[in-house]
């Protein structure tokens, strides 16, 4: 059986569209994670799995959700979406020998260059609504997250895609790497 496969790390970091390449062009069944947290967060929020909270206080109660998932599913390959993932709770509880993981986020660049571009391609109306303060205290504060999600895959081996420039070229780039 070929591995399963786990793409998470930040918002706005390049996660679903990675991972729409992947499904067109490698056959992976696709399960996207928030709308599961939703539901966690709505009907077992004793469970700590919860979209209002930072990924980092969540991930180590989803990591063994996510294991259990995996091992139970023998019969397809499997690509996970999520932001709610540490590196480092990805080497405690998920099984390796079945599944690979890619963080993604966008350390290396300026607040001012994210906020540009998230003012020109957010399609979230969320975002849209955000004052121009307000959308750079999230661009810093994804920056933030995505310098500690880098450290922390190098710290722990996990591979990391940088999104900071060029984000569809290297979202390209990866998923060839994985077709060979």
């Amino acid at each position: 059986m070929e591995k399963h496969l786990i793409i998470a790390g930040i918002s706005r970091g390049g996660k679903t569209s990675t991972c729409k390449e992947i499904v067109k062009k490698l056959d992976y069944e696709y399960i996207g994670m928030d709308r599961i947290v939703r539901a966690f967060q709505n009907h077992f929020p004793e469970t700590g799995i919860v979209h209002n909270n930072r990924f980092f206080n969540v991930s180590s109660h989803l990591a063994p959700f996510l294991n259990s998932m995996l091992e139970d599913n023998v019969e397809d390959k499997v690509l996970i979406d999520t932001y709610h993932l540490t590196p480092e709770d990805y080497v405690k509880y998920i099984n390796s020998e079945i599944c690979n993981v890619c963080f993604i986020g966008f350390p290396d660049i300026s607040v001012e260059e994210k906020f540009k571009q998230m003012r020109k391609y957010e399609q979230r109306q969320e975002d849209i609504e955000k004052t121009d303060d307000e959308l750079k205290q999230k661009c810093k504060r994804l920056i933030e997250e995505s310098q500690f999600l880098k450290a922390e895959c190098e710290k722990w081996n996990v591979p990391f895609l940088n999104t900071s420039y060029e984000r569809e070229k290297a979202i390209a780039e990866f998923v060839n790497s994985l077709s060979k």
